[in-house]
């Protein structure tokens, strides 16, 4: 969980990485670009705004 206030401009906000290492799916084929064929894997960056300190 990151504080990304200052680059969003909105105060309290915060962007968390969810990445499952268990979804198998075609279309996260290559998705980092290693050009690993058996990486399939993929990810998401949410962003959480009025999170108080």
């Amino acid at each position: 969980m990151t504080d990304v206030s200052n680059l969003v401009g909105i105060p309290n906000t915060f962007a968390v990485n969810i990445h499952s290492h268990t979804w198998q799916d075609d279309k996260f084929e290559n998705a980092d670009g290693s050009k690993v064929i058996s990486n399939k894997e993929g990810g998401q960056v949410v962003l959480i705004r009025n999170v108080q300190r």
